[in-house]
């Protein structure tokens, strides 16, 4: 996305959809998609992760600005692998929101465990480990447990709280790694990871310009009552990302170790 061969494909195929991960769009900030004056450019699509509030905003006035719009969208690959979007004319006031199903699809959560599942003709038939479970048929029957924690407003959106495995144990109470990290990340407008184990947080800082050690444990304990010797923070220029573009946490587990 940073090469000139790159926007040169752009302008001489008059592409008009761009779809990418919050981190190409990272990319396409610093590349200035704007300047580029991209005039065939009618749509921008991104899911893949969190973009943030901040680069929300920023994509959301560019494309208005553009004549394009702008979907926020939300997915898993078992899906094939949309679940849901924002639409652009709700965006401003649904900032955060993986927003409401697809065409021909459902949401709902899980009334015990809140976490968000997902009905629709685009669920997968099941996981295959070898060549006899392709013979196995529909295992799904169009229902998919995201593994995802949610939250449903009263518009109908849903909001994104947390993953069902992402969980540590602090001084004996459950912490939601992912909430610390949505937490971190928009109060210091950074990039940055969570991982953990019982009675060990790792905050792991991406950005050299990033906040003082004692800013962020006093927001921890005040937000969270994490009492700041149980966090360990650590400064990185660059965070680890798989072939997805999602953050990859396992390349940073030796941490907790």
């Amino acid at each position: 996305l940073l090469s000139r061969a790159f926007w040169q494909v752009l302008q001489s195929t008059a592409v008009t959809s761009l779809s990418g991960v919050p981190s190409q769009f990272g990319m396409l900030r610093r590349a200035g998609l704007e300047r580029r004056g991209i005039r065939s450019l009618r749509m921008l699509t991104q899911a893949g992760g969190n973009l943030g509030a901040t680069a929300t905003c920023e994509f959301d006035a560019l494309c208005r600005r553009m004549g394009a719009e702008f979907f926020v969208m939300y997915g898993q690959t078992e899906a094939a692998p949309r679940i849901s979007y924002v639409p652009p004319e709700q965006l401003q006031d649904k900032i955060g929101s993986i927003g409401i199903a697809i065409p021909g699809g459902a949401l709902e959560l899980d009334v015990a465990t809140a976490e968000l599942i997902y009905r629709g003709p685009n669920v997968m038939m099941g996981y295959a480990e070898c060549r006899q479970d392709l013979t196995r048929g529909d295992e799904l029957g169009g229902v998919l447990h995201t593994g995802d924690l949610a939250r449903r407003d009263d518009d109908g959106f849903f909001y994104l709280t947390g993953r069902t495995r992402r969980f540590i144990k602090l001084s004996g109470a459950r912490v939601n790694l992912d909430e610390v990290e949505s937490a971190l990340s928009t109060v210091f407008d950074i990039p940055l990871a969570c991982v953990g184990a019982d009675e060990r947080l790792v905050v792991v800082l991406g950005d050299d310009a990033a906040p003082a050690d004692a800013a962020i444990r006093a927001l921890l304990r005040d937000r969270f009552d994490i009492f700041g010797g149980l966090c360990q923070i650590e400064r990185r220029f660059a965070l680890p990302y798989a072939s997805n573009g999602k953050l990859d946490y396992q390349q940073l587990m030796h941490l907790v170790a």
